[in-house]
């Protein structure tokens, strides 16, 4: 699909990967637009930091925007969130709009909860509340997958973009392809690591620590990844939040189905302003 890889080229020729150390970890971001506000974009487990491109395109006009990446060698909760407020602290943010989407949406969760002071709004997607009874089933993701050579992980990962993205739409091909590249540079002790998180962050849950501030949730009806106890339980985590339902939709619905996300992330985000 030519428009997506034009915009793709579009923000790694505008936006070159930059890093910030802190506490003895790079965090690749890319930054975009000079707004007084910050939008905080987190990736999925498979993602990196410009695999928000399409949004950062929408909202760099109105935003200063921070597409995140995450050091692959952070293997603990604790030093990812406590690196998330130090990264963005070295950065000069103050407050941002934390958008998160599946891991990330858990991620987006934990950092509200620590740094409440942090999170402007917290905007969700495809993701849910965190469930002890799902987290031994990334434990056994994850140790299923460490003692692999690197290039068998990465065999598994590719065998499993089709089950993520199995239609045959042109955008859907772009994203096959997208990962297909993405893969190789992902090395493996990163991809157990972001499984032993997710298991890790399902085990410990919220502690009763939740953040009260603005809340999005958007869910997708069709998501297999995310049960849906653990989507009705987000509902009830956050009554405060704003919630919409996109029917007939899968967990990579925030990829094939950007614009929607997009108006969506406007209309709430505007209302904060």
């Amino acid at each position: 699909m030519a428009d997506l890889h034009a915009q793709l080229a579009a923000v790694r020729a505008a936006c070159p990967l930059q890093h910030v150390v802190t506490a003895g970890y790079a965090w690749p971001y890319l930054e975009a637009g000079k707004g007084s506000e910050v939008l905080l974009l987190l990736p999925g487990a498979m993602g990196a930091a410009d695999t928000s491109f399409q949004y950062i395109l929408a909202f760099q006009d109105q935003y200063r925007v921070i597409s995140f990446d995450y050091p692959g060698t952070i293997v603990a909760l604790a030093p990812l969130i406590e690196g998330l407020d130090r990264a963005l602290n070295a950065l000069g943010i103050a407050r941002a709009h934390v958008v998160g989407g599946s891991y990330s949406g858990l991620v987006g969760q934990f950092l509200a909860a620590e740094y409440p002071g942090r999170v402007a709004s917290l905007l969700l997607s495809n993701t849910g509340a965190p469930d002890g009874a799902y987290a031994a089933r990334w434990h056994l993701a994850a140790n299923l997958l460490a003692p692999l050579p690197e290039p068998w992980v990465h065999a598994v990962m590719r065998a499993t973009i089709r089950l993520f993205l199995p239609g045959d739409s042109a955008v859907q091909d772009f994203w096959r392809a997208y990962f297909a590249a993405a893969i190789p540079r992902l090395r493996k002790e990163a991809m157990v690591a972001r499984l032993r998180l997710t298991g890790e962050m399902n085990a410990r849950g919220l502690s009763g620590h939740l953040y009260r501030g603005p809340v999005l949730i958007v869910d997708a009806g069709e998501d297999a990844l995310v049960p849906a106890r653990q989507r009705s339980a987000l509902r009830v985590l956050y009554p405060q939040a704003r919630c919409t339902a996109l029917d007939n939709k899968g967990h990579v619905a925030s990829l094939d189905e950007a614009d929607a996300y997009i108006t969506i992330y406007r209309e709430f985000l505007c209302d904060r302003s």
